[in-house]
């Protein structure tokens, strides 16, 4: 405002006519510029002194600046007088600080996009973490209805269903009843077969390796199917929902080997990779078409693909006439920084 006013004060003459008015105008003048400059060494002093960097840069830019506008007029000072010394045009000083503020500008760009990628990544793993959370949430609940429903069948159908095979065996032998008392028993096993596919009460205790080492024994002493069990020996770093889930995934892997695969080897494997813990069973045999049972829709293909879904795990699929041969990849937990 002041300079505005010294420069139509000069145009318009009025310099000359009012001197008093003038000297008053130059200053107010010097005493804005005066407070302005101290302004700007304040805002360098609490910029400097800032825990941010980009107050840091910022403050170091205005007082690059303020350094060569000082300079500048220095030595403009110096040059009108005629046993002034000039140093160097400033117009030169000019450019110099020019540049300078030009890097720091890209460096403060090239912060702030750092900044916001850096803030895109935390969100993108808050979101994973939260999936996880909520997946392993509605896992646990899944088991916790599953246990209660095979409590149910043990204390109330499977007691039922035995107590009416003993009342028909005590009636007299006929062709009916002998048939009625077969079908009771296939369906008491049925269920029998449901309760064993249910998780040992020891799982997370005992480990993922040890339970499929179990659960494979167990297959073999009651199968046609020739089980190994291999592990590399390394402990799987596993929360006990992803225990539980991998656990269920083998166990309905050798059931579909015992009951339709017509196999008679079949390998479970455990081990650790460095993209994963990875799972894979394969058996020797008839195999089957991929392409047309993921068509079909098939329950045991849905169960898996669901299962690795809610784990974040991804699944290999191959199958031929020489066998099939299933591999789950669990990624490495996310881990914050």
């Amino acid at each position: 405002m002041s300079f505005v006013g010294l420069a139509i004060s000069q145009v318009t003459g009025f310099a000359e006519m009012y001197t008093g008015a003038y000297r008053l105008v130059t200053l107010i003048h010097t005493w804005m510029a005066n407070g302005v400059f101290l302004v700007f060494i304040a805002v360098v002093v609490v910029g400097l002194r800032s825990s941010e960097v980009v107050k840091r840069v910022y403050a170091v830019g205005v007082g690059i600046q303020l350094t060569g506008q000082v300079f500048v007029v220095a030595q403009n000072l110096m040059s009108s007088r005629p046993d002034g010394v000039f140093f160097v045009d400033a117009y030169l000083i000019l450019m110099v600080n020019f540049f300078i503020d030009l890097v720091i500008f890209s460096y403060l760009l090239a912060y702030r996009y750092r900044k916001s990628v850096d803030e895109e990544r935390r969100l993108q793993l808050g979101l994973a973490q939260t999936q996880e959370r909520t997946n392993e949430t509605i896992i646990d609940v899944l088991e916790s209805e599953r246990q209660q429903v095979g409590t149910l069948l043990l204390t109330g159908v499977v007691g039922r269903l035995t107590h009416t095979r003993t009342l028909l065996s005590a009636l007299a032998p006929s062709p009916l009843l002998t048939e009625a008392v077969n079908l009771i028993g296939k369906t008491d096993a049925h269920l029998d077969q449901i309760l064993r596919n249910g998780l040992p009460p020891d799982l997370t205790q005992k480990g993922l390796p040890v339970a499929l080492a179990e659960l494979v024994d167990q297959c073999c002493q009651s199968g046609t199917v020739q089980l190994s069990f291999s592990h590399d020996g390394h402990p799987p770093d596993l929360s006990a929902t992803q225990t539980r889930q991998l656990y269920r995934i083998a166990s309905e892997l050798i059931t579909n080997i015992v009951r339709h695969a017509k196999a008679t080897e079949g390998k479970v494997s455990l081990c650790q990779t460095p993209a994963g813990q990875q799972l894979a069973v394969a058996d020797n045999g008839q195999g089957f078409d991929v392409v047309r049972v993921r068509t079909a829709g098939g329950i045991g293909l849905k169960n898996l693909y669901a299962r690795a879904q809610t784990l974040g795990a991804t699944v290999q699929l191959d199958s031929s006439p020489a066998g099939t041969c299933v591999s789950l990849l669990l990624a490495q937990k996310i881990q914050t920084s």
